[in-house]
């Protein structure tokens, strides 16, 4: 795996790591998720959801719910479970880079960020 695609994977490994994603899965249960809904619905920004197409915890059919609360909603498919930056962490790690680059982007035109180092040596 590249230095790149270990990046979201990384902050869930070793012990830190495990506390960390186990205060998370606590707030994925329904009550949680309902009881922020509106806020969820302030979101100014694009938000990408990674799912696992085979999920059998948090079913697929549950992102049309998420789709009306957020208002600027992608979803990308995974063909994993539920665990997919385990299952299939170079995919999850090409397809944040590919959004991530994308919104870096938009924002370049939108005048909201300035060039990267890459782009100004580019220039040269």
């Amino acid at each position: 795996m590249s230095k790149c695609c270990g990046i979201p994977v990384e902050p869930w490994q070793g012990e830190e790591g495990k506390r960390a994603f186990f205060r998370n899965l606590r707030r994925l249960n329904r009550e949680y998720a309902l009881a922020i809904a509106d806020e969820l619905k302030q979101l100014p920004h694009e938000t990408l959801v990674l799912w696992g197409r085979f999920d059998p915890f948090r079913k697929p059919a549950y992102t049309e719910q998420l789709k009306s609360t957020l208002p600027n909603f992608s979803i990308a498919w995974v063909d994993a479970a539920h665990w997919i930056t385990e299952e299939r962490p170079d995919e999850v790690a090409e397809i944040v880079g590919r959004f991530l680059e994308t919104q870096r982007c938009q924002s370049a035109r939108d005048g909201l960020v300035g060039p990267t180092s890459q782009d100004k040596l580019a220039a040269f």
